[in-house]
């Protein structure tokens, strides 16, 4: 039987993601480590090993109620995730940029809401490609992706990193997360699910806070 950090790993996996290490993600996300004190006489448990079958069926039960609740597959996430919102008839540049966007937009900013921003983009004229993105001012990209977390600032994002990747990559993204790391608005766990989404190579895990607290509960 895999150790419960392990299976939690699996259970939270997505198809179409691949979560290959959690060492990846353990340099940019650290978990906290709580603090540890020596027991008090009383706070021992007469019987230690009865004590810990009894949490460690509380934290199977857990479990069990969480793949339960997943197994439908039916979470906004599921449906307007960011690895799904890039039109799939596109070029592979055109598709990772796309991929990019989404991730960008999507900080702080619910599923369904980014997932319209995405669209609207995709339907304007000159479609969602690094080429048009660069051509729109800040102004008429706020009105594109409102009501967006942070959508002014994100706007602003947009643009720069169309032009830098014009000007530097000839119009593709970046391959590395180093590189992608570095763009404005880019931040770890955008750049490995975006290694993972658009290039296909699963280097990291793309985790936020809720991932710590789950683990935290279980233990």
């Amino acid at each position: 039987m895999l150790p419960p950090l392990l299976r939690l790993h699996h259970l939270l996996s997505a198809p179409s993601w691949t979560f290959p290490s959690l060492a990846a993600a353990a340099a940019p996300f650290p978990l906290r480590t709580p603090a540890i004190s020596a027991p008090s006489a009383h706070h021992i448990p007469a019987h230690p090993e009865a004590t810990c079958a009894a949490v460690n069926m509380q934290w199977e039960q857990q479990y069990r109620g969480i793949q339960r609740m997943r197994c439908g597959r039916d979470a906004p996430v599921d449906s307007f995730g960011c690895e799904v919102l890039a039109e799939r008839g596109v070029s592979p540049r055109t598709f990772r940029f796309q991929t990019l966007v989404a991730l960008m937009l999507s900080s702080q900013t619910k599923d369904e809401i980014t997932a319209g921003a995405v669209r609207r983009m995709q339907q304007h004229s000159g479609g969602l490609t690094v080429e048009n993105i660069a051509s729109m001012s800040v102004e008429s990209l706020q009105k594109l992706i409102y009501p967006v977390g942070f959508y002014r600032r994100k706007a602003e994002y947009l643009r720069k990193t169309a032009n830098i990747l014009l000007e530097q990559y000839a119009g593709d993204t970046h391959s590395t997360i180093e590189e992608i790391v570095m763009l404005p608005g880019v931040g770890p766990k955008m750049g490995y699910i975006f290694l993972n989404v658009a290039m296909e190579r699963p280097e990291g895990i793309g985790v936020d806070v809720h991932v710590d607290r789950i683990c935290n509960r279980l233990r």
